[in-house]
């Protein structure tokens, strides 16, 4: 729990990516840590304990006004954007921090991390109120090109929390007529599971490039969300399954649209109705994945692919996915139509300026996203 806030108007250099110290000057504004003293705080390189700051960026001389999170845990010392301090500021007043779903945006990706690694990242409330906050947020700042979504530790996402249903299901009756007054109704339920699954359509439709960063069981609404990127990069542990028929539930989070796209009706039945797991060979080759590698390399792996789609052209990125994605339920006609708009749009671009001018220069193109 962290203590009562202290203050301080002394200046530290502090690096933005755990690079150059000396790469941005931030200054400490107020500090939200117990008594330990600043000095004491910066000097402490074995310190694993995460600790959230309000600072003023100064960039040069342009005084420039920015809040952000210094996150220290260990050697790592990320800055935070705006949105994101804002976000966990605001989980913190509430009394919590957002410790189910961590959060990281660096050089235009962000990552979100599903962190419950001791239930393989179940999805709890808190999660799920925590990703359907992050997603729409993620999707609209324009800091953000690239969207990742992993778990911590050994599983990607076990889906939901059958501990945690069983634990409700307990002492309550049938309400198969929605008219159980000792809590919500169907409708309302239904109401809220609906809401919840905005997250998937997010990562499916958002202007953004999504990618899914797999590593062990990926399970029911897990997999679900897994399947709504756009992109999935997994590691030789992965374990899939639908899941839902072995807990009794039909599926939820897009699960049955995701997979019937990716694999056809036919085997999405299949995958459905029995629930089997598939291994990372088999889930290769039905096309459930894009990359497959070792399960040292999958950060890595993912991140340069990350890396290489976030420093592209950001605009012309937005309209390839739009396309892309009208052409899995539009017309031949109506894919027409938006690719000549869209075509036409990017073109007046200055990233595309820069490329055509590149290409003649014969050099890699500077993009810019605009």
């Amino acid at each position: 729990m962290l203590g009562n806030t202290r203050s301080s108007r002394v200046k530290y250099s502090v690096a933005p990516n755990g690079g150059d110290v000396n790469a941005k000057s931030v200054l400490v504004e107020e500090l939200l840590i117990d008594t330990r003293s600043i000095d004491d705080f910066f000097d402490s390189g074995k310190e694993s304990r995460a600790y959230f700051f309000s600072i003023h960026c100064f960039d040069g001389p342009n005084l420039k006004f920015e809040y952000g999170i210094l996150l220290l845990a260990l050697k790592a010392k990320p800055v935070y954007t705006y949105a994101t301090f804002k976000s966990q500021i605001d989980w913190y007043k509430k009394g919590k921090l957002m410790s189910d779903l961590l959060e990281k945006i660096e050089n235009g990706v962000a990552v979100l991390t599903m962190n419950r690694p001791e239930s393989l990242n179940a999805l709890s409330a808190e999660m799920m109120a925590d990703l359907s906050e992050a997603m729409p947020r993620l999707a609209e700042d324009p800091a953000v090109k690239v969207i990742v979504l992993t778990g911590a530790g050994r599983g990607f996402c076990a889906g939901g929390d059958v501990k945690g249903m069983a634990t409700r299901n307990e002492g309550t009756s049938d309400n198969s007529s929605g008219s159980n007054a000792k809590g919500p109704t169907l409708e309302q339920k239904a109401q809220t599971l609906r809401k919840g699954m905005e997250v998937s359509r997010i990562l499916y439709q958002c202007s953004k490039p999504t990618i899914a960063m797999m590593r062990g069981p990926a399970a029911g609404a897990g997999l679900s969300l897994g399947l709504a990127c756009d992109m999935r990069i997994a590691s030789k542990t992965i374990r899939f399954t639908t899941a839902f028929v072995n807990v009794g539930a039909s599926g939820d989070y897009g699960g049955s649209y995701f997979l019937t796209k990716l694999v056809g009706g036919a085997k999405a039945r299949e995958l459905y109705f029995t629930g089997r797991k598939i291994d990372s060979e088999e889930a290769l080759q039905l096309g459930m994945i894009n990359h497959l590698v070792e399960d040292d390399e999958l950060e890595a792996k993912t991140m340069e692919l990350a890396n290489q789609i976030a420093s592209g052209p950001t605009v012309a990125l937005q309209y390839m996915k739009q396309n892309l994605n009208a052409a899995e339920t539009g017309t031949l006609e109506q894919v027409f139509d938006m690719e000549a708009a869209a075509m036409t749009r990017t073109m007046m671009t200055d990233d595309h300026k820069e490329a055509a001018r590149a290409f003649v220069e014969k050099r890699a193109p500077n993009f810019s996203g605009e």
